[in-house]
C-alpha cells in the first residue's frame, strides 16, 4: 500500500529496494541520488515546520504585547469600538443619502 503524500523517489526507492547495491555493500549510483531526493523532501517538511513554528510564535508575543500594553481596559475599549462603529454607521447613511438626493436632481433634470 502507498502512501498519497510520498514521494516519486521515495516510493521507487521502497519498491525497488535499492537492488543497485555494490559488492562492497554500498549502495550504488541510483541508491544514492534516490536517498539525496527523499533527504531533500526531508530538509522541506522540517523548514515548514520552523516556519509554522516562527509564525505561531510570533502571534502568541504580538498577542501578548497587546494585552500587555492596551491603552484600555477591556470594557473601556468596546464601548469606544461600539461608539465608533455608531459614528460610522451614522455616516455612512448620511452619505449614502447625500448621494441619493444627488441623483435624483440629475435624474430632474
Amino acid at each position: 500500500m502507498t502512501n498519497e503524500r510520498e514521494s516519486p523517489a521515495g516510493l521507487a526507492h521502497r519498491l525497488l529496494g535499492c537492488v543497485d547495491k555494490r559488492t562492497d555493500g554500498s549502495d550504488g549510483p541510483i541508491c544514492s541520488e534516490i536517498t539525496g531526493d527523499t533527504t531533500m523532501m526531508n530538509d522541506n517538511k522540517s523548514s515548514l515546520i520552523v516556519g509554522a513554528s516562527a509564525l505561531v510564535t510570533g502571534f502568541c508575543v504580538g498577542v501578548g504585547m497587546g494585552v500587555l500594553f492596551a491603552p484600555h481596559s477591556g470594557a473601556r475599549t468596546l464601548r469606544r469600538l461600539r461608539s465608533f462603529a455608531e459614528d460610522m454607521a451614522e455616516d455612512t447613511a448620511e452619505a449614502v443619502d447625500d448621494v441619493i438626493e444627488r441623483g435624483k436632481r440629475l435624474m430632474v433634470v
